[in-house]
């Protein structure tokens, strides 16, 4: 009350009648009701950045996001420059004759931007659980019910920034008539390119193991890729199946000795984990963590989220198997063809749909399939929580049998049949790592426009709710030739 007592001892000491003074009157008495004061107070935010830093220190399961730089941005567009290349190649000497001027040369450095980008979540608990005994939470989390609510929820943004940094697509989450979508581009859409087109091309920042399991040599031929672009490859980004398939081949492989035990802490202790690589070209750290979207996933089997759009259903002409066409590829050969089925979702920022299953399609070396699909509910937007932003595709192994794993998604195009073009790109059922130099400075960087903050919402009866958020940019590639994508990783073996 410390303000408001000055202003009521100090009448005239602002003229009331000015609107910027009733402005500066209600900044000045946040969380205090006036008589004197007409409109809403000003909004009061709690900055959680403390909690942010804790949650993120002790959760394992997001180790991109704790070891990505983070600096600040004061604009909803963020400007940067990134270096695609160095210079000139080997092969311009330098060499000049007397008196006459060398070759011009020129590095390839760009200016590109970055939209800021909202992640939050909602929180609320009942009034009456202020009045119970609750257990502590995990992690050091009081007793209390909103504690509790600001830890589950800080820990939901981080998950989601984990995979949303690696796997994000924007052009699959447009708002209707929106010209750019609300999640930011991750490092596979980066690395891959709009479309998988880099990806298509062969790109040499994409390492292909076509369902062959994760070996040193591939680790030694992507921190060389990364060397040969002028940087240092640090951290590998992994599935936890992954690794454990890394460690079991190099035990069978002799590259590890298997110790025959030591005590520790009094007890027993057999086995030797495997926690980096020393490559030639430098020290590598192994980051496990579930980079599970666009890793293993299955296709649901009903609709889930809290605003899911319709099942699509079937185009004009279901399925359909054909030649490449311009800017197209296929990787279906005769090895790897054979008889598939598919089942196909539509999602929203809110939710996924059923699977639409389709009949069984004979893929053979050297075609492509192209599947249609069609949507009546319309494109999603704040009005319309229940349209469409893209197609997810799940596919079985040959033989259209087992489980439907994940291998594309799509956006929205709202045509009477949307085309979704399997290319044998991406293969059900298998991994995928990302190998990284993390140098802040010259390599990848992420731009906050404001931490975790909270911002209490309207009481509601007795149900108490507030919003946490967070601003941020998508992961900035300064020199994008210093990211390696592994893809397509099976497993060691079947278990």
């Amino acid at each position: 009350m410390f303000y408001s007592q000055i202003f009521d001892q100090m009448p005239n000491s602002l003229n009331l009648a000015d609107p910027a003074h009733q402005e500066l009157i209600k900044a000045l008495n946040v969380g205090y009701a006036r008589q004197d004061q007409t409109g809403a107070p000003a909004f009061l935010f709690q900055d959680l950045r403390n909690a942010l830093i804790s949650t993120t220190f002790n959760a394992k399961d997001v180790p991109f996001w704790q070891d990505i730089s983070k600096g600040t941005t004061d604009a909803f567009v963020h400007q940067y420059t990134t270096v695609d290349s160095v210079g000139p190649n080997v092969y311009n000497s330098g060499w000049f004759v007397a008196g006459d001027l060398p070759q011009s040369t020129d590095p390839d450095i760009n200016r590109r931007f970055s939209n800021v980008y909202f992640q939050g979540r909602v929180k609320q608990w009942q009034h009456p659980l202020q009045f119970t005994s609750n257990q502590p939470g995990p992690g050091g989390v009081g007793s209390e019910a909103e504690d509790k609510q600001v830890w589950s929820g800080t820990l939901e943004i981080l998950r989601s920034m984990e995979q949303s940094l690696l796997y994000a697509k924007n052009a699959n989450y447009k708002p209707d008539g929106a010209t750019d979508g609300i999640a930011p581009d991750g490092m596979e859409v980066q690395i891959c390119g709009a479309a998988d087109a880099t990806f298509i091309a062969g790109g040499e920042n994409i390492i292909d193991l076509r369902g062959g399991y994760l070996t040193d040599e591939h680790l030694n031929k992507a921190s060389e890729i990364i060397f040969d672009n002028h940087g240092t490859a640090e951290k590998l980004y992994l599935a936890g199946k992954t690794l454990r398939d890394l460690s079991n081949y190099l035990n069978a492989a002799r590259k590890v000795e298997l110790t025959a035990g030591v005590i520790q802490d009094g007890r027993l202790m057999h086995g030797v984990p495997v926690k980096g690589f020393n490559s030639n070209f430098g020290s590598i750290d192994y980051r496990p963590g579930k980079l599970t979207t666009n890793s293993r996933r299955l296709a649901p089997t009903a609709a889930i989220g809290s605003n899911p759009p319709a099942a699509p259903t079937a185009g004009t002409t279901p399925s359909s198997v054909g030649a490449p066409g311009a800017g197209q590829v296929s990787k279906f050969t005769a090895s790897e063809s054979g008889n598939v089925k598919y089942k196909i979702t539509a999602f929203n920022p809110s939710g996924e749909s059923a699977p639409l299953t389709s009949g069984t399609v004979a893929t053979t070396s050297t075609n492509i399939v192209t599947l249609q699909v069609t949507h009546g509910g319309g494109k999603w937007s704040t009005a319309n929580k229940t349209g469409i932003t893209g197609y997810r595709l799940y596919r079985t192994g040959f033989g259209a049998t087992g489980d439907y794993g994940f291998i594309a998604e799509f956006p929205y195009v709202d045509l009477t049949d949307d085309p979704l073009v399997d290319m044998n790109l991406w293969l059900p059922l298998t991994d995928r790592a990302f190998m990284c130099d993390m140098d802040n400075a010259s390599s990848i960087d992420l731009r906050l426009l404001a931490p975790l903050k909270r911002l209490n919402l309207p009481i509601t009866g007795t149900v108490f709710q507030f919003l946490l958020f967070l601003y941020s940019t998508g992961p900035i590639q300064l020199a994008p030739k210093k990211h390696v994508e592994i893809v397509n990783i099976g497993a060691y073996n079947a278990n």
